[in-house]
């Protein structure tokens, strides 16, 4: 086991690719836009929120199920920044990240900060996020993202 933080200095070349494809996949979130979103994971593609767990298994069903625009008019967000993002665990294929997101509004509010794990695996030699267990919505407010 690992614990390697995205912010350390002198990280393994596996770990700056992982930070890479976190710091891509919150870019492509932050944007609003479902399908730029949607290009930042690997399918199948897994989350598992409080008590439910979902499972898409193209690009076209994540799309069709996460409509961005309601969390802007629920909770008026903004944009989302990672407060630390540690590799736990590293494989050739597969990496496991402990994170810590913030919530903000339009306003730049904060609305809430929630701990996720992160899996990102590699495919066609390409790095994504593969499958995410957060307590967003468990221990603060619930927004479903």
């Amino acid at each position: 086991m690992f614990n390697y933080s995205c912010d350390s200095p002198n990280l393994p070349e596996y770990a700056i690719i992982g930070c890479k494809a976190l710091d891509e996949y919150l870019e492509a979130f932050n944007t609003g836009d479902v399908n730029k979103w949607a290009s930042a994971l690997h399918f199948p593609h897994m989350r598992m929120a409080g008590d439910r767990v979902m499972v898409w298994h193209t690009p076209e069903e994540f799309i069709k199920d996460n409509d961005m625009t309601q969390l802007t008019k629920r909770i008026n967000w903004g944009y989302n920044q990672w407060d630390w993002r540690h590799l736990l665990q590293y494989g050739p294929g597969k990496m496991h990240f402990a994170v810590q997101i913030s919530r903000y509004t339009v306003n730049e509010v904060f609305i809430s900060s929630f701990e996720s794990l992160y899996i990102l695996t590699r495919v066609n030699n390409h790095w994504a996020v593969q499958g995410r267990s957060s307590y967003a919505g468990v221990f603060a407010m619930n927004t479903g993202y």
